[in-house]
């Protein structure tokens, strides 16, 4: 059987082609609607993959920015120990430079000491008077007799040190001043001296120095009757030690007490270095 043709159903039926339009819009709405459907399906699928996708860069970025802090921190953590490492190597260093210095010093007190404990001292050991001269006291006085006083003194020196003293040179002279000797080296012209030698522990030298010159009366009686005038033994000792070539220098200068007839120390030139 021939199916009939769309002019005879649609002449034999009016609604047919409505039918017909209204079936296929029906389809084409289906379609439209599985369509969208789809779309709207997998819009959202993607959708969700790129919100997905966006969390897992969120969390991934977190991640990197905390890997990035601890390792900033650790970098800041390890750069303050490498400092705090080098402050503690400083004062170590410090101190062991200090305890170093300390040491050394420690060494030089001692070898010092060692050496000022037993390095030779030749000092003054006494001014004897000696070869007394006479003269009549002053009517002023009121006493009758002679006032005696030395021409000359026997200087003795000794060393009191733990050790010899070496190439040991005594310079003296004995003279009236008006004036005590500032220094020494004041009367380097005018001083007689012993022959140089070595001088042990304990042991003495004795000199024998006296007035020379003219006018040794005059100034033996101005010294008995003038308060200005001074009867002085004075001069220096010059040696060496056994530990090293420097000089050492001992200073005297004694003054005569006429009231009790003795040498007794007085001045600036008194000294033992």
């Amino acid at each position: 059987m021939i199916p009939a043709l769309p002019l005879e159903r649609m002449a034999a039926d009016p609604q047919w082609f409505a039918n017909e339009v209204s079936a296929v819009a029906a389809g084409i709405s289906v379609l439209a609607l599985g369509a969208s459907a789809v779309s709207v399906y997998y819009s959202r699928r993607q959708a969700n993959a790129g919100e997905k996708q966006a969390t897992e860069a969120a969390a991934s970025r977190q991640i990197s920015e905390r890997a990035l802090a601890d390792q900033a921190a650790a970098l800041k953590e390890q750069a303050e120990n490498t400092a705090r490492t080098f402050e503690i190597a400083a004062r170590n260093a410090a101190a062991a430079e200090k305890s170093a210095d300390h040491g050394a010093q420690s060494v030089e007190l001692g070898r010092e000491s060692m050496y000022r404990s037993l390095r030779a001292y030749v000092t003054i050991e006494g001014i004897e008077p000696s070869d007394w001269t006479g003269f009549p006291e002053s009517p002023e006085s009121g006493v009758i007799g002679l006032q005696r006083i030395p021409e000359a003194a026997l200087v003795t020196v000794t060393n009191t040190g733990q050790t010899p003293a070496r190439h040991l040179e005594i310079q003296y002279n004995m003279d009236v001043l008006h004036e005590f000797p500032q220094t020494a080296a004041e009367y380097d012209q005018h001083y007689r001296g012993w022959m140089p030698t070595d001088l042990g522990c304990n042991q003495k030298r004795t000199v024998r120095t006296k007035i020379v010159g003219k006018g040794t009366e005059d100034k033996l009686k101005s010294a008995l009757d003038s308060s200005m005038s001074k009867l002085l033994v004075f001069g220096r000792i010059k040696y060496l030690d056994m530990f090293s070539d420097i000089e050492n220098v001992t200073e005297f200068c004694f003054v005569y007490d006429t009231r009790r007839e003795l040498f007794v120390p007085a001045g600036p030139v008194n000294s033992v270095r």
